[in-house]
């Protein structure tokens, strides 16, 4: 069962205390999964320390690279890319207050490799088609009706109208 924040022991203790307490509870919080600073900004107030113990405890973890905002959306993207489009991405990375700088060379980090004619987005697409039991070889094949509810999935999925309405054939 997991404890919930007590906001009282903060003021119970030394600020020493305090600063220690703060940066062994980032070192705890970061052992389990990877936070965004902003994340683990907000992770720690909830645990009631100050504002500039918690800078003090972001600093000390980031001085031995546990917390990286570029490695952290390098990470979400890999994990996101083969199934949300490039815009939904960078929606999501921007929730998660990744700062634009961080945002952009995450994804130049993780789309260096792309060594195709088709655009990542293309790729995505096809490898989703696939996923939907369709081939995109034959797609025109497929019944007009069923491409309209395809396209419908992909637009909802942040893709290109124009680029699903061409790959689709609509």
């Amino acid at each position: 069962m997991r404890k919930k924040p007590d906001k009282d022991r903060c003021r119970e203790m030394t600020p020493e205390e305090v600063e220690k307490s703060g940066k062994k509870k980032a070192l705890d919080l970061l052992s389990r999964r990877d936070y965004s600073t902003m994340a683990l900004k907000k992770k720690l107030q909830e645990y009631g320390y100050q504002e500039a113990f918690i800078n003090t405890s972001i600093e000390y973890v980031r001085s031995f690279h546990y917390i990286d905002d570029v490695r952290y959306a390098e990470i979400l993207i890999r994990q996101k890319k083969g199934s949300i489009s490039r815009r939904a991405l960078l929606n999501t990375l921007r929730e998660k207050n990744i700062s634009d700088e961080d945002i952009v060379t995450a994804m130049e980090e993780a789309y260096i490799n792309e060594e195709s004619d088709e655009s990542p987005e293309e790729e995505t697409i096809r490898s989703l088609i696939r996923k939907m039991h369709y081939d995109p070889g034959t797609i025109e094949s497929v019944p007009y009706e069923e491409r309209q509810k395809l396209g419908a999935k992909l637009f909802r999925r942040g893709f290109n109208f124009e680029l699903v309405k061409s790959m689709l054939n609509l």
